[in-house]
């Protein structure tokens, strides 16, 4: 009964109804002794209660009228709290004596924000001794602070022990009254109420002020209260010292409120970055292939500078130059790593290795390249043997265990391919379960694991759990998020919208600094995967015509020494034996024709192809992008849709965007046969203007976007090629001058682009130059440019 009708009072008080019995008390009060409250001396909003038991020391138990605690709301209103006692209720109706507590307030000014008012009421006690010697044992100790009601008279506030609830008021100061409930026992006995005392919360708009020395609401060490006015403190209001220290509070706080979630995401990640790890003979393989196409490319550029220089200048052919010292170096960090005792999987490979590459300071050039393409065929044929699906039991127990009711976790990279109008609850997708099969891709020498996820709609998305390094995926990952933004101005210009024309651009989520999780498709091939497939049916591998190539430059300049001569250029020469014996220009093409018999099919492809293919141009050639190269290629079969893969730029020595390849764009003769003439002069051409008159258009300031783009890549590139190796040892000058510098150029060859005078003899002469044999004969070996 009493508590149904301290519940009835409180929410009386909360609504602003006056309640009988309600009083705010104020002023001095004193340690340890009894003090009593005059009927003068308090301001009331009802009738006063009539006898008021004191907050010392010694209790007379007698009964009170039943009261409650009311804060007024005053502009200025201040009070001090102290500790209180708190006594829990059993179903019998007996109270468990409280434990002593001892606590000192100070006075402080508060700035709160609550409106309402906050009670607190304490169970009736039963046992008379045990509440007399609880309350003997409270020491409170405060200072004198005065305080103006509403009705602005000047009261004087009792403070009493607060609750011991472990929760300490320090920003918020709170005032205490004495309330008495009636009780009434079941036999008949009257039980003894006890002192209630509640924590209030003042509204007050603006800084209260105490008598004596006021201090701030935000004194450091000062904890929050449990009150809704509470103000934040120093050390919650502080910025975080760094970006780091932002993403650690970041965290915590994820721990501290969502603990499950938290704890998923923090065992997803760990193990999808810990146990899809490549084998021990994918990572030789792949590590074999860089270093293959390392070695390839010094050889080559060996051969350039012999057949460009004088031949009587003393200069020596490529047998007679030794391994090149990053080479050496990163052979033998290969023999440290993959073929130490721990990995038993390489023991079979250890002695081959060592007598192959332990002594690099005897062997030439040639020899090591030689000895890499042995290793290289025969590793890829040993991978080609392995099985390419697992059981994700296997990998982890955990994501076999996942389910969607959980917790509730959204697909990967799914707020990247959303705009704010659609970023709504029913719309975002979110993870079911993980599917129980593992697929291995093998793509340029590399293996990945593929696992599925299904989402929430019931559709199946596949995601490759891809190992990079962190500089050129963090470049990668700021065009492509570029590219995003290009969609928008896209959309918005007339032919461009007209043409379909959108970057399509994968979901990629960095799990760490060398994982990530890209969006990947099953219909997805590159242009690599229908030379292989070529290949696999002609008997022959995809790395003869570079060997090929290498080869016969090697042998003319050995001949050309012998019959002292200088050597020749017959780079063209190589160029047209390639394409007539080892690479036919319709392998494409017989490709796209076995795979859609329909007429109807192969017309839409080869158009949705010719459209993106001439995107995928336009930004090869605007933002001066390194791509092109067989693996990079990628399209969708269901769709022919381009996919950007692998973007990579290039800078000289002093950070400004390069060129290097003399063709604009990969347009070689196999992509030609499958556009056909008409679609290059027709549509290809067409989609190239339209796209850069969508984005050059005055309203979207693409040079702003083009900014922010290059002032990450400047930073980035700076401090991974100048010492001190810091991001911040570059200086802004320097930053500003390269930004603007890159901005410009790119910018020109955007306006160029964007000029037609209803010829579009800009975009033919990149074509011209893309598709010249004499062009496509200069690029390096490993572009395959008669592909």
């Amino acid at each position: 009964v009493a508590v149904a009708d301290a519940d009835a009072k409180r929410r009386k008080a909360d609504s602003g109804t006056p309640v009988p019995g309600t009083s705010a008390v104020a002023g001095p009060s004193v340690t340890g002794a009894s003090t009593a409250v005059k009927p003068g001396d308090a301001t009331t909003s009802g009738p006063a209660a009539s006898n008021t038991t004191t907050a010392g020391g010694a209790s007379n138990g007698s009964t009170a009228t039943p009261a409650a605690t009311a804060t007024t709301s005053a502009p200025a209103a201040t009070t001090t709290a102290g500790p209180t006692q708190a006594a829990a209720t059993g179903t019998s109706g007996t109270a468990d004596a409280t434990k002593p507590a001892t606590a000192m307030t100070t006075p402080a000014t508060a700035a709160t924000k609550a409106t309402k008012t906050t009670a607190t009421t304490a169970t009736p006690t039963t046992d008379k001794t045990t509440a007399d010697k609880t309350t003997a044992a409270a020491t409170t100790e405060t200072t004198p602070a005065t305080t103006t009601t509403s009705t602005g008279t000047t009261a004087t506030a009792t403070t009493a022990p607060t609750v011991a609830t472990g929760i300490t008021t320090g920003s918020t100061s709170a005032g205490t009254a004495t309330a008495t409930a009636e009780t009434t026992a079941a036999t008949g006995k009257v039980a003894t109420a006890t002192a209630a005392l509640a924590t209030a919360t003042t509204a007050a708009p603006s800084t209260s002020t105490a008598a004596a020395t006021p201090t701030s609401d935000t004194t450091a060490g000062t904890t929050a209260g449990a009150t809704p006015g509470a103000a934040t403190t120093a050390a919650e209001g502080a910025k975080p010292a760094s970006e780091l220290a932002h993403v650690s509070s970041v965290m915590q706080n994820l721990r501290l409120k969502h603990s499950m979630l938290a704890g998923a995401l923090e065992n997803m990640i760990e193990d999808l970055v810990a146990r899809f790890k490549p084998t021990p003979e994918e990572e030789l393989l792949r590590t074999i292939h860089v270093l293959l196409t390392e070695c390839l490319k010094h050889a080559l550029g060996h051969l350039d500078r012999v057949t460009l220089a004088d031949a009587a200048a003393g200069s020596t052919a490529s047998e007679d130059v030794s391994v090149p010292p990053h080479l050496v170096q990163h052979l033998r960090r290969l023999s440290q790593t993959l073929f130490g005792s721990r990995i038993v999987a390489m023991n079979k490979y250890r002695a081959h290795f060592q007598r192959d590459f332990g002594s690099l300071d005897t062997i030439s050039l040639d020899q090591c390249l030689r000895r890499l393409h042995d290793w290289h065929r025969h590793l890829t044929g040993v991978i080609a043997k392995m099985p390419t699906n697992h059981r994700l039991e296997d990998f982890s127990h955990f994501l076999v265990n996942f389910s969607g009711g959980y917790t509730e976790i959204d697909l990967p990279g799914e707020h990247l391919v959303r705009t704010a109008s659609q970023q709504q609850a029913h719309t975002v997708v979110r993870v079911e379960r993980f599917m129980p099969v593992v697929k291995v891709i093998h793509k340029h020498s590399a293996a990945y694991r593929q696992i599925t996820i299904r989402g929430r709609d019931g559709r199946l998305y596949p995601y490759l759990i891809h190992q990079a390094s962190a500089h050129p995926a963090r470049t990668e990952e700021r065009f492509m998020h570029f590219l995003r933004i290009l969609n928008v101005f896209l959309g918005r210009g007339r032919e461009a919208r007209k043409r379909l024309l959108q970057f399509h651009v994968p979901r990629v989520v960095p799990l760490n600094t060398h994982v990530r999780l890209v969006q990947h498709d099953d219909t997805v091939l590159s242009l690599e995967d229908v030379f292989h497939e070529f290949c696999t049916t002609s008997n022959t591998t995809m790395e003869q015509p570079t060997m090929e190539t290498y080869h016969l430059r090697r042998q003319e300049l050995v001949n050309s020494r012998m019959e002292g001569r200088p050597p020749r250029d017959i780079r063209k020469e190589i160029f047209e034996k390639i394409r007539r014996q080892n690479v036919p220009s319709d392998i494409f093409v017989r490709f796209v024709r076995s795979t859609f018999p329909d007429h109807t099919d192969l017309w839409m492809f080869q158009k949705q192809f010719t459209s993106q293919l001439a995107l995928s141009a336009f930004a090869t050639y605007v933002l001066m992008l390194s791509t092109g190269a067989p693996h990079t290629l990628l399209f969708a079969l269901n769709s022919g849709n381009v996919i950007p893969w692998d973007i990579r730029v290039s800078y000289n020595a002093s950070g400004h965007l390069i060129t290097p390849d003399p063709v604009p764009f990969r347009l070689t003769p196999n992509l030609v046969n499958v556009i056909s003439p008409v679609g290059i002069t027709g549509l290809f051409s067409a989609a190239m203007v339209a796209s850069a008159q969508a984005i050059t258009d005055p309203d979207h300031r693409i040079q702003d976007y083009l900014g922010t783009l290059l002032r990450d890549e400047m930073i980035s590139w700076h401090a991974n090629t100048k010492e001190p190796y810091q991001k911040s040892a570059i200086v802004n000058e320097t930053l500003v001058e390269l930004v603007d510098h890159n901005t410009g150029s790119i910018k020109t060859r955007l306006d160029a682009l964007a000029a037609c005078d209803g010829t579009n003899e800009n975009v033919d002469t990149l074509i011209k130059q893309a598709t010249a044999s004499r062009h496509l004969s200069n690029m390096q070996p490993m572009w395959q440019p008669w592909l």
